[in-house]
């Protein structure tokens, strides 16, 4: 994935060149996970607290509903892999609502470790049917882009990656369906678009399977310092 090279101290030195300037560059790594999504369905959601009570117990679709559903899977999932991050001692290390751009979209979840960059692209389905097939994925019958919205994400990452690091930087996109109530059938094997498509809770389990170490622990330290820049994105 890099190449690196040993200086003449025997100490490893990598190749990457830092390119941009970082002033003014806030640290995602204090980012929430859900912070987004939560801070949009607040903007949302009827002002009085009588008519939110009232819509919920009655089960009408407010406007904010869809975004507190999103960032309740999004704090689901930042949640396991943040545990993972913990039990990893420091090998893999996660960001969460990662801004592309001029607010023009972001990453729920970037996961860097030593089996590579991971952009997770978190979907939440409480209840709902979920299902994997040749066209890609679909929710109770229905057709849904998940794939190609993971395929672009992840692409725009690793340019911006390298934008900084002087040298391509692959990146792996990842759909993780959360709430879903039935199991997902093929997920282990079936790669729409080449994408994987994995269950919440058999997260770890992926990563597990692939355990072909691709990154250093040195690589993992520079990805993520680069990474946890807000600048870093500016131009993704």
């Amino acid at each position: 994935m890099y190449a690196s090279q040993s200086s003449s101290t025997g100490r490893r030195s990598s190749r990457w060149q830092r390119g941009h300037d970082d002033r003014g560059s806030r640290d995602l790594a204090s980012q929430a996970p859900g912070e987004g999504l939560s801070r949009r369905a607040k903007q949302l959601q009827p002002a009085n607290r009588f008519v939110r009570l009232v819509a919920r117990l009655a089960g009408v679709r407010t406007r904010d509903r869809s975004f507190r559903v999103g960032a309740a899977g999004e704090v689901a999932v930042g949640r396991k892999l943040d545990h993972l991050v913990k039990r990893s001692r420091g090998r893999w290390r996660v960001l969460h609502g990662v801004e592309l751009g001029f607010r023009s979209g972001d990453i729920d979840h970037l996961l860097i470790g030593p089996y590579g960059v991971f952009t997770v692209n978190t979907k939440h389905h409480p209840g709902k049917l979920v299902s994997l097939g040749r066209g890609g994925v679909f929710v109770h019958g229905h057709h849904r882009p998940y794939p190609v919205k993971a395929r672009r994400e992840a692409d725009r990452v690793g340019s911006a990656l390298r934008a900084k690091v002087g040298q391509p930087v692959s990146v792996i996109p990842l759909v993780v369906i959360h709430g879903h109530k039935n199991r997902l059938r093929g997920w282990w094997w079936r790669r729409p678009l080449g994408v994987a498509v994995v269950p919440s809770r058999w997260i770890r389990l992926f990563l597990w399977l692939r355990r072909r170490p691709i990154l250093s622990s040195e690589e993992v330290d520079e990805v993520y310092a680069i990474a946890r820049k807000s600048t870093t994105w500016a131009y993704a």
